[in-house]
């Protein structure tokens, strides 16, 4: 199993990675590969950056064995994952794309109403908004 994650260079500012690569963000000017490897590394060094490609191992083959690839583009305009899975059953390719919270482009604005809609039907059993 494998996941491509592709997000804007502002999305990846802080992450670990940066303290030793010669990348700069501000210098990315095309899509660059910033990081190929298992989930357990890439938690190590985009820990806000890898919640899908980290769920995705745990639902599946696990951390060590699922490959992230990480891309910086600066002409993206969305969080895209390229999910590819391949087996005995035969394959599977999903491609998602995210727009990014306004308040943090980490993150897509789908995951912080998700979480505020989490939080609320904690209060309140008999009000739900969604799935």
């Amino acid at each position: 199993m494998s996941i491509t994650t592709t997000k804007h260079p502002k999305s990846f500012v802080g992450a670990p990675f940066f303290k030793s690569s010669r990348i700069r963000l501000d210098e990315i000017t095309s899509e660059t590969v910033l990081f190929e490897g298992n989930a357990i590394t890439a938690i190590e060094l985009f820990p806000a950056n890898v919640n899908v490609a980290v769920s995705i191992a745990l639902a599946g083959i696990g951390l060590e064995k699922t490959r992230v690839k990480i891309v910086a583009d600066p002409l993206i305009s969305v969080n895209k994952h390229e999910i590819v899975g391949k087996g005995s059953f035969g394959g599977i390719h999903i491609v998602v794309e995210n727009i990014p919270s306004p308040t943090n482009p980490k993150t897509s604005y789908l995951a912080s109403l998700s979480a505020i809609e989490c939080l609320r039907s904690l209060c309140n059993e008999n009000f739900r908004i969604g799935t």
